[in-house]
């Protein structure tokens, strides 16, 4: 890849609009970005939920805020056609008005073309036809190819920076947390947490689009009654929007004191407060393990069908387990017998906490 000439950019937009753990996949190309262009103005556009880690991110100067729904619900209904054409035509000028002069499409599929296209930025980068979805890559002025297929997320991000110039990784962004989204966190320690006990943190839920990668609840009960029994443990089963019920299926399924549930943290700030108090984090391949892993605390990866080198934590302190089936990896999003996560059994899961708490 050659280089761009020098130059100062001085109005960037970062896009990646969605979802929560490939946002946090582009932190280190965002930290160093950042140290590149320390006098920048650098703007993200990314889906709310998502969205709210980068207020008050030393990195990020603003946000605008992308309507999913309004893209892809946009001929559900008459009425749904006007609001999602409207919300669309909203975020198309916004970034238009901006008038940004370096453009980077994390994302790379249709929406994430279109949106840098519509820009006009002279310096539009972005994946090369290759390695790009729904034949977007037209929208560009600088095609960044990627020569390793199995390459981590996190590092083929960090490749579309190679025009800049930019090559050395050197750490992640940082998500700050204000003192009364600490609060209900450090409350619920004082309440429910015994002073002194390892922390545990489990996170079982996975997203609708993302099912085919949960684990069992009988696996998760399974987990925690190992943990149990070692007694100087605390097992937090935290959860998001929609996924209370199956905490407390887990929490009710082995009434232990040592097994309690997290408090609300739909607000992901008060997540990553919650995650800055555990010891260990355990999930499956989803945005809450990348969130915590980006944070810095050891983490347990449950991975069934996806590939782990490519979709694994970023992290130098993390165990991914895994059933070992002939089939892993596959692409399938449905399955009849997931053996890949059925297989996966609480001993060998309960091995990679103790070993990351050692």
């Amino acid at each position: 890849m050659n280089q761009m000439k020098p130059r100062d950019f001085r109005n960037i937009l970062i896009v990646r609009l969605t979802a929560l753990g490939d946002v946090v996949h582009t932190f280190p190309a965002i930290k160093a970005l950042r140290k590149k262009f320390p006098n920048a103005k650098v703007t993200y556009i990314v889906e709310q939920i998502a969205g709210s880690l980068l207020v008050g991110m030393a990195e990020v100067d603003d946000t605008i805020i992308f309507n999913r729904l309004s893209w892809s619900n946009t001929f559900k209904s008459k009425d749904h056609f006007k609001r999602s054409v409207d919300e669309i035509w909203r975020v198309l000028w916004d970034v238009r008005r901006r008038r940004f002069d370096l453009v980077i499409d994390f994302q790379g599929n249709l929406r994430s073309g279109i949106v840098t296209w519509f820009t006009g930025a002279p310096v539009r980068i972005g994946f090369s036809p290759k390695h790009s979805r729904e034949y977007h890559s037209f929208f560009y002025t600088r095609f960044v190819p990627v020569s390793d297929n199995r390459l981590n997320k996190v590092k083929k991000d960090f490749h579309l920076l190679e025009p800049l110039g930019i090559t050395g990784m050197g750490g992640t962004c940082t998500v700050t947390v204000s003192p009364g989204e600490k609060k209900p966190i450090d409350d619920f320690f004082d309440e429910s947490v015994t002073s002194g006990k390892r922390i545990v943190l489990m996170h079982p839920g996975v997203s609708v689009f993302g099912s085919f990668k949960a684990w069992p609840v009988k696996s998760w009960i399974g987990l925690c009654e190992i943990l149990e029994k070692r007694g100087d443990v605390v097992s937090i089963i935290s959860w998001g929007p929609g996924e209370e019920p199956l905490a407390e299926d887990i929490v009710n399924g082995i009434k232990s004191p040592t097994t309690v549930m997290a408090p609300d943290t739909v607000n992901l700030k008060k997540f990553v407060h919650l995650v800055r108090r555990s010891d260990v984090f355990v999930g499956a391949d989803s945005g809450p393990l990348h969130l915590a892993a980006s944070v810095g605390i050891p983490v347990v990866g449950l991975y069934g069908p996806k590939d782990p080198v490519i979709y694994g934590p970023f992290s130098d302190c993390a165990e991914i387990v895994r059933a070992g089936v002939h089939c892993q990896p596959c692409w399938k999003r449905r399955c009849e017998d997931p053996i890949c996560m059925t297989r996966m059994t609480p001993e060998s899961v309960a091995k990679a906490c103790l070993r990351l708490l050692k």
